[in-house]
């Protein structure tokens, strides 16, 4: 199987399509094998504002975020993703809301629930 076909199997970040995608060896990028994947975004549509979650059409900046998600095919994962300022009527600026990222997370709801649920398995 391609390895594009297999990572849009393991895709659950709503809004955004997998772009490039570079693996780094042990030493390149820190101690252990990493893979980035570059989101991007998809559509014209109005996004919500992260305050309110409220439909926004206005963008006033966009931001680079490197953001971790759970590790895949032995390596770290860091996903790049292009974050939306978005100009809230009612809250003033704010982040995008995304359904799989807090608005200032630097790694994914699914990372930081699988490292909760990690957590309440007791040690022997």
């Amino acid at each position: 199987m391609p390895t594009m076909e297999l990572i849009a199997r393991l895709e659950r970040w709503k809004g955004h399509r997998v772009g490039a995608v570079e693996r780094f060896e042990p030493g390149e990028k820190g101690g252990r094998a990493q893979g980035w994947l570059e989101l991007i975004g998809f559509g014209a549509h109005a996004r919500a504002c992260s305050g309110c979650q409220c439909k926004v059409s206005g963008v006033h900046d966009w931001s680079q975020r490197e953001i971790r998600d759970l590790p895949v095919f032995d390596a770290e994962t860091v996903l790049v993703v292009w974050r939306a300022g978005v100009a809230c009527p009612t809250c003033g600026p704010k982040l995008e809301a995304l359904d799989w990222l807090e608005p200032h997370a630097r790694v994914t709801t699914r990372l930081a629930e699988s490292v909760a649920r990690m957590c309440q398995v007791p040690l022997r």
